[in-house]
């Protein structure tokens, strides 16, 4: 049974059916909510109870029993913040965005924000399914399901524990979902319909998960721009990569439109609970200017001793959260308290990477790089994922030349690194990528280039007895005519040093030696280059590191290196990231630089095992790393007449 009432259809419980007897057919007629049902006044506190519809034939005691039997609104209560986000997934049409970022600092609301915005959706739009997704199903009990409860007792009722999900009484439900790899990810997106998906802790989630998961969002009948997925997260994770660019530098990759994503930067101070044991209304917190994105009206000190002048300064000299965000060390706080996209959590080389010092300008360059400097280059190989290239020199630099390029005062020559170009592309064979490779690198530069490494995986051979480092080998030896009676070849390849907690403490190590140099001061504290010591020191002998401002891909990647604390025993190495740009573009930079500078040579056990280790992050099976282990052993001579150790 059905019924029409002010342009929206309704069926009709067994409750009204008596209700709509006793008015002899007739229904009260309801207004239509607002057109921003997110428009609540404040206090900004939490609160439960429904909005009162006043009948237009007095029957009140019928009209709240209509509203029992079809929906009970639940009021819902929103900070400024919230509510900008809120409003935006409810703009329509092909000009509205349908993928909706919000986050950047800690202790923002943003989690608070996404819970009242999936259920405002659900009471606005009966009958529609809505997901909220966290990595874990212990984050999405504590921070969500948990969370519900507390906030708005009447949720108890609605939950289904079995299937994880809230079933409202106008038949709308919140699916509380979550999906610990890509698999799961494939296996519960492919093929449900959701008309929210909003994914807490998106950095968690790689661009791949998170673009699947997009593919759910979707709902029969729904019109243009009206279903929505929001990304709600903190720098720092293996998604940062993808929801920095979309969001943050907003570049975008082939048909993505730059109209369907917009991002709302939120922060401790924007949230009202941190403020309110200090006795201040909402009124009064508001009523302050921000301090960052609106400029403090006393300057960058603030207004002791009662901070009223800003949010910003309130929040970081009264509040006790913001007294903790705004002590940490400078590159956390960065991250923590300020929601930067450049310095955040986890960062592996949080504390040495400085744009500043690091990045060399066009005419320093020239003025640093001399010919005679030895050159080489590093591939890391790729097809599916992105194969990754560098360029870069090494020579001595005395102190007088020291000074002309940086206005810095040293006090004995220096050896200096200068990682001057970089290649990364994905889908290209890999002999057009070393013929590309040959076309940027102009004749002089080719009669000082000594060196090619290449990553470990390009030597596999595949069932017939090829690998792809014999095709690259081919390719360099491939001469070119340059001028008459003169012709030019690369070096052919070589294994690259794999060895990679080595490597990233020699790139920290460069980067730190660099950083302290252009700030006026040397403080070594190793006395040997054995960089698989626990020690994140230089030496007096440790290269100073500079990378070109050309270097874009290098320059992007860096930053994003996070340290892997998923793995026991892994905390000093990288974070795997299969899929991301960045993770090839940082390997490559550390067989640029360890292989060349500070190369060693490992027994084939632990190389062999190093290489089973970098198999398993990158989540092959155990029959494939078997069979990869054979084929490693099967290329070695030393160990090639033995019994795999790795077959089962």
């Amino acid at each position: 049974m059905n019924f029409w009432n002010g342009g929206r259809s309704h069926e009709i419980s067994r409750p009204l059916r008596r209700a709509i007897r006793l008015l002899g057919g007739r229904l009260p007629c309801l207004p239509d909510p607002p057109q921003n049902p997110l428009a609540l006044p404040l206090p900004l506190r939490n609160g439960a109870g429904g909005a009162d519809y006043e009948s237009q034939d007095g029957i009140k005691p019928l009209v709240r029993v209509w509203r029992k039997a079809i929906a009970k609104q639940i009021k819902l209560i929103f900070q400024p913040k919230q509510q900008t986000v809120g409003e935006l997934f409810y703009r329509k049409g092909l000009e509205a965005a349908t993928t909706i970022g919000a986050g950047g600092a800690r202790s923002g609301g943003k989690s608070g924000g996404l819970r009242r915005i999936m259920l405002d959706r659900r009471q606005q739009f009966p009958g529609t399914f809505g997901a909220i997704v966290r990595r874990t199903w212990p984050d999405l009990d504590r921070n969500h399901v948990q969370r519900y409860f507390l906030e708005f007792p009447e949720m108890r009722d609605y939950w289904h524990e079995g299937k994880k999900k809230f079933i409202l009484p106008n038949r709308s439900e919140i699916h509380c979902m979550f999906a610990e790899n890509q698999q799961e990810v494939d296996q519960k997106f492919w093929g449900p319909e959701f008309f929210d998906l909003m994914i807490d802790q998106a950095e968690q989630f790689s661009e791949k998960e998170l673009v699947t998961m997009k593919t759910s969002n979707r709902w029969p009948g729904a019109g243009v721009g009206v279903c929505k997925t929001g990304h709600f997260f903190n720098p720092g994770g293996i998604g940062t990569e993808y929801l920095r660019r979309i969001y943050w530098q907003k570049k975008f990759h082939d048909n993505e439109q730059g109209q369907d994503f917009t991002f709302i930067h939120m922060f401790g101070w924007d949230n009202y609970v941190w403020f309110e044991p200090l006795g201040l209304t909402p009124h009064q917190v508001y009523g302050l200017p921000c301090g960052i994105t609106e400029e403090c009206p006393a300057g960058d000190a603030g207004a002791a001793p009662d901070y009223m002048c800003c949010r910003f300064h309130l929040f970081i000299h009264r509040t006790a959260e913001g007294r903790k965000l705004n002590a940490l060390p400078k590159t956390l706080r960065a991250g923590h308290l300020l929601g930067s996209f450049d310095s955040f959590a986890g960062q592996y080389f949080a504390g040495v990477w400085d744009e500043s010092k690091l990045i060399l300008t066009a005419s320093q360059e020239a003025k640093l790089i001399q010919p005679w400097w030895s050159r080489w280059v590093a591939h890391d190989d790729g097809f599916v994922h992105h194969a990754a290239m560098g360029w870069a020199t090494v020579g001595k630099v005395q102190p007088k030349v020291f000074l002309d390029v940086f206005g810095v005062d040293i006090p004995m020559p220096v050896t200096v690194v200068v990682v001057y170009r970089d290649l990364a592309i994905q889908g290209m064979e890999q002999g057009a990528l070393v013929r590309t490779a040959r076309k940027m690198t102009s004749m002089e530069e080719t009669k000082t280039l000594t060196r090619y490494f290449l990553s470990l995986d390009a030597w596999e051979k595949d069932s017939h007895g090829n690998s792809v480092a014999e095709n690259i080998a081919k390719e360099c030896r491939r001469t070119e005519k340059v001028r008459d009676n003169l012709v030019m070849t690369w070096p052919e390849p070589e294994r690259a040093d794999n060895n990679r907690i080595g490597g990233w403490r020699f790139m920290y190590a460069m980067m730190k030696k660099t950083c302290d140099v252009m700030d006026g001061k040397m403080n070594p504290t190793r006395e040997d280059e054995d960089y698989e010591k626990e020690d994140s020191g230089y030496s007096l002998h440790t290269p100073l590191l500079f990378i070109s401002g050309r270097c874009s891909e290098i320059i992007e990647a860096v930053p994003l290196a996070i340290s892997d604390d998923k793995h026991i025993g892994r905390h000093e190495d990288v974070l795997k990231q299969p899929g991301s740009k960045a993770d090839d573009v940082n390997d490559m930079v550390r067989y640029l630089l360890k292989s060349m500078l500070n190369p060693r040579k490992m027994p084939f056990p632990i190389e062999a095992a190093e290489k089973r280790v970098e198999m398993e992050q990158k989540g092959l099976s155990m029959t494939e790393v078997a069979i990869q282990m054979r084929k490693i052993e099967t290329a070695n001579r030393h160990y090639g007449h033995r019994r795999s150790r790795w077959a089962r």
